[in-house]
């Protein structure tokens, strides 16, 4: 509690007789009026809550099947607004708006393409992020975006490394307490160990192939020691998982989120695409986690882990 800025908690007993008293204005109430929206078009089907997680961050409606399935199958940082899905998105309108910049006569000249398009980008991450109602993760990967992309802006060739480490430090600088939590230290080992793959010159597909057993693999002690638990079919669901909801089900569903409030019936269409694809995702994800090993549990004192560390 005292990390995730709980100051208390409290328990309401009787529901009778709850009334609204105030109505807020603020980027919840869109958050709420997106998911109201998402729940009726979809008529409340149980892919609803994980469009509803990927829009805005909510997963309140998640079932405890649904739950235990992305558990199963290590699946759970792609069905919800995620570091990953922001540095999609920022990524995508970076490139897309630095082409375009660049395709336009002479303002190239009065501001170079690549700083235009870091400032969308920043724009963009920063837009994703509030979706997710600022929550502690997105905080943490809009802070390594804008760190990123102001060294962009610096036009001072900084290594990969270099703005992680820089990444760091102005996350601890922000949010001391932050080394305190496992997604901290998951989050910056994921990502160093992609560099460390980067790193490593191989034809496209191998390399990503290797991201999947050498993240798998390389989190494996940090999983069990954080959570006493481990899925061991993980790198073929997040295989198959990881492209399959970044350029379908993610872009679905943020489209269907732009458009919903321009035309009624295209945001519907987008939010129906993204049921469907969202539907043969979970039937994958179901067949992956049916062996009785696919997900097992530890104690942090077998003697095993501290062997595989």
């Amino acid at each position: 509690l005292f990390l995730k800025r709980i100051t208390a908690t409290g328990y309401v007993y009787d529901r009778n007789d709850t009334r609204l008293l105030f109505t807020s204005k603020s980027e919840t109430s869109i958050r709420q009026h997106i998911a109201a929206q998402i729940d009726k078009v979809l008529e409340a089907r149980p892919e609803a809550a994980l469009i509803k997680g990927l829009a805005v961050g909510i997963r309140d409606s998640m079932t405890d099947a649904q739950w235990q399935l992305l558990q199963k199958t290590g699946t759970s940082h792609l069905l919800a607004i995620s570091g990953l899905h922001i540095g999609l998105v920022s990524g995508f309108v970076f490139f897309i708006m630095r082409k375009l910049w660049s395709l336009l006569p002479r303002l190239p000249l009065y501001c170079p393409a690549p700083i235009v398009g870091a400032l969308f980008a920043i724009l963009a991450a920063f837009t994703y992020a509030a979706l997710a109602g600022f929550a502690v993760p997105t905080q943490r990967a809009l802070i390594m975006i804008i760190i990123f992309m102001l060294c962009v802006c610096s036009r001072y060739k900084f290594n990969s490394v270099q703005i992680l480490i820089i990444a760091a430090v102005f996350v601890i600088i922000v949010d001391p307490f932050a080394i305190m939590s496992a997604s901290f230290w998951l989050s910056f080992s994921a990502v160093g160990l992609l560099l460390y793959i980067g790193l490593q010159k191989s034809p496209k597909w191998q390399q990503y192939l290797r991201v999947q057993w050498l993240i798998s693999l390389g989190l494996t002690p940090l999983v069990i020691a954080y959570f006493q638990q481990i899925s061991w079919v993980s790198p073929i669901a997040n295989l198959i998982a990881i492209p399959f909801a970044s350029f379908f089900i993610v872009p679905l569903t943020l489209l269907g989120v732009a458009t919903y409030f321009i035309n009624i019936h295209l945001g519907t269409f987008f939010w129906l695409l993204a049921e469907s694809a969202l539907h043969y995702l979970q039937w994958f994800l179901q067949v992956v986690a049916s062996p009785s090993w696919a997900w097992k549990m530890y104690s942090i004192f077998d003697v095993r882990i501290w062997c595989v560390v």
